[in-house]
C-alpha cells in the first residue's frame, strides 16, 4: 500500500496545476523528502518527523500553485526524475523501516 501511496507524490506533483520556480520548488521537495527521510532512519523523536513531514506537504503545496502546462510538468520531470525517484524510494524505505513514528498515508495523495 505504501508504494502506492509513494507513487500518489509523484502523480499529486504532475497534476498539479502560481508562485516560485518550478525547479526550486521540486529541488525543494526532493530536499525536504531527504530530511525526513534521514530524520527516521536516525530514529529522531515524532514531533521532529511530523514536522519535516508537514515540509514535505507545504512544498508538494507549493508546486501545486504554479500554473504550468503539461509540457512544463514533463519537462520538469523529466529533469528531475532520477533524483525525485531516489527520494521517494529513500521515504518509502525509511517509512517501512521500524523508526518511522509518522503515519506516511497524508504525505501521499
Amino acid at each position: 500500500m505504501r508504494r502506492v501511496l509513494a507513487i500518489g507524490i509523484v502523480v499529486g506533483l504532475m497534476s498539479a496545476g502560481g508562485c516560485g520556480s518550478p525547479d526550486g520548488t521540486v529541488r525543494d521537495i526532493i530536499a525536504n523528502m531527504n530530511r525526513l527521510s534521514d530524520a527516521i532512519d536516525k530514529g529522531e523523536s515524532k514531533e521532529r518527523q511530523e514536522e519535516l513531514s508537514q515540509k514535505v506537504k507545504d512544498s508538494v503545496a507549493r508546486f501545486d500553485l504554479l500554473k504550468l502546462t503539461e509540457e512544463q510538468k514533463k519537462a520538469i520531470f523529466d529533469k528531475h526524475s532520477d533524483e525525485l525517484a531516489k527520494a521517494v524510494l529513500r521515504l518509502k524505505a525509511a517509512t517501512d523501516g521500524p523508526n518511522s513514528k509518522i503515519d506516511p498515508a497524508p504525505l501521499y495523495r
